[in-house]
């Protein structure tokens, strides 16, 4: 595929979108302006981050989950369970796939923010295990 080397926030370079490139933005993302995970995040932009090597057109890949599982219809407690687990997984031991996928690492920051908010999901008001 072809890909475009976009020109740095310094604007001293053209930077190639290497995953190592793309890991830089994000790593170099301000986490003090970061929402948590229950607030709105349509304003985060990772675009033009600072660093030599940041490619800078980059973004977060969301999932969008409901905090009180028994909303849905044909929700089970197993279910949510089975999902809070997945999601879980996908921040933690799910990352090692990444690469190989061409998805960036998540910096520790950023695991620390999805934590808290997959520990605030809930059914019928029960914490669901992580």
């Amino acid at each position: 595929m072809n890909v475009a080397y976009v020109q740095n926030q310094a604007r001293s370079s053209y930077i190639r979108p290497t995953l190592a490139n793309i890991t830089a933005a994000v790593s170099s993302a301000d986490v003090s302006s970061l929402p948590t995970g229950l607030q709105d995040w349509s304003a985060v932009s990772l675009i033009l981050q600072p660093g030599a090597n940041s490619y800078p057109i980059v973004s977060f890949t969301y999932i969008i989950v409901y905090q009180q599982l028994n909303v849905r219809p044909l929700m089970t407690l197993d279910k949510a369970k089975a999902l809070v687990d997945f999601i879980w997984y996908m921040i933690h031991e799910g990352q090692s796939a990444g690469v190989s996928l061409n998805y960036a690492t998540l910096p520790a920051s950023i695991v620390t923010i999805d934590e808290t908010s997959i520990k605030s999901i809930t059914y019928n008001g029960q914490s669901l295990p992580t």
